[in-house]
């Protein structure tokens, strides 16, 4: 059974990622009881569509996807080996197990077109608006002039 959850209903991501849009459980009942730990003979793959915006929170970049499964043993979430199908936009894992998963995104460090370095606080953004202010300031200053 498919459930869907809220993010500010399951742990925190990891340092440096972000879930983006899509945090589930995958559970095998018995008649109406749910069958803790249960785990396939052989693994099954699951596969996750993906949006334009959710590659945007990924930095543009859909190798920055991944789906995750929380790992109540470690307390901490962690990444499923998966393979990304740009033009069918999934992204694919292989399970052995049920449990809770996300789709999510590692945040980006780099801006998207111009590659320039993002800092925690957001630094490098905010310089490169600042400059692109700057050209544009200046630019209407040449333009009145004429």
């Amino acid at each position: 059974v498919y459930t869907p959850r809220a993010a500010d209903k399951v742990p925190l991501p990891g340092v440096g990622f972000r879930f983006i849009g899509r945090i589930f459980t995958l559970e095998v009942f018995s008649g109406l009881t749910p069958t803790p730990s249960f785990t396939f003979a052989q693994p099954i793959m699951l596969c996750v569509n993906y949006t334009n915006a959710d590659l945007l929170q990924a930095g543009g970049h859909p190798n920055n996807l991944m789906i995750q499964t929380y790992d109540t043993t470690s307390g901490a979430w962690i990444n499923l080996p998966s393979t990304i199908d740009d033009a069918r936009r999934t992204i694919c894992a292989r399970l052995s197990h049920l449990s809770l998963f996300a789709l999510a995104a590692q945040v980006p460090t780099k801006l998207p077109m111009t590659g320039a370095l993002l800092s925690s606080d957001g630094s490098a953004l905010t310089a490169m608006l600042a400059v692109s202010a700057g050209f544009l300031v200046a630019g209407l200053a040449l333009r009145w002039r004429r």
